[in-house]
């Protein structure tokens, strides 16, 4: 029996900083279906804390502690490996997570690991120092491998993963793990920490290389929102389908799930 959804945010729950239509209600028909409602997303660049208030200030009443992001799990994993000087390549609330659990930002060396995240500053010297660290032997970490994601006005920008490739082009070296999507990392902890089993959760995103290759990883059922990277929020835009785990909105997902119920 379903008794909890995981909705990926952008993408999927809104655009940039605008909800998809149906967004309202399909919330409300899982509350009163007493179905339990977390958010997954591998934003780097806010905390939980911080992305339960976007949330909120869309209209979307939420805990931080339903909200799993790549930032708060990567200082997680820094944490349980007992990784304590860290190179950052992200945003300055990534760099204040890692403060404010004791953590040390390093210089590339001296660091122990590099942590690489969305960094909307990213330049030539950065890479260089990353390249440093990786050369010194330090450990290479990245928050997600996103290529790009939708915001309004059906625009593309460029994900966290134009930060780790370059990383990668320059040293030659994959990453040494990834924590967020498609890896199951959070899905992991939330499991831990709701008590939840795979069999009890439902996951709603769009993007087929993180959120559905994340759901087939953890064996939990999904529908993935196709956008064709321009879904239009009404749904005017014909879609076409091949898989009948794809749908044209959350009110299609929503309504899958409640057959498994």
């Amino acid at each position: 029996m379903i008794k909890g959804v995981i909705f990926d945010l952008d993408g999927t729950l809104y655009y940039g900083n605008k909800l998809a239509h149906d967004a309202q209600d399909v919330l409300e028909i899982l509350r009163k279906n007493q179905i339990d409602i977390f958010y997954i997303t591998n934003n780097s660049t806010k905390s939980r804390e911080e992305m339960a208030q976007k949330l909120i200030s869309l209209g979307i009443p939420a805990s931080s502690d339903k909200v799993y992001c790549s930032a708060s799990a990567s200082v997680q994993f820094l944490l349980d490996r007992s990784l304590k000087k860290i190179y950052v390549i992200g945003s300055k609330n990534l760099e204040n997570e890692i403060i404010s659990v004791g953590l040390e930002l390093s210089s590339p060396s001296e660091c122990e690991c590099i942590l690489i995240g969305m960094d909307f500053d990213i330049t030539y010297d950065k890479i260089y120092d990353a390249l440093t660290a990786l050369e010194n032997g330090a450990l290479f970490v990245a928050c997600n491998t996103d290529s790009n994601y939708l915001i309004e006005n059906n625009i593309l920008k460029p994900g966290c993963g134009a930060m780790v490739g370059a990383i990668v082009g320059a040293s030659k070296r994959q990453p040494d793990i990834i924590i967020g999507k498609p890896e199951i990392n959070m899905i992991a902890q939330l499991m831990n920490d709701w008590n939840l089993n795979t069999d009890e959760l439902y996951i709603i995103g769009d993007t087929y290389e993180s959120d559905v290759a994340m759901a087939r990883k953890c064996g939990i059922a999904y529908s993935q929102i196709i956008n064709n990277n321009a879904t239009l929020l009404n749904d005017e835009r014909e879609l076409h389908f091949h898989h009948d785990y794809e749908v044209r909105s959350l009110t299609e997902a929503v309504n899958k799930l409640l057959e498994l119920r």
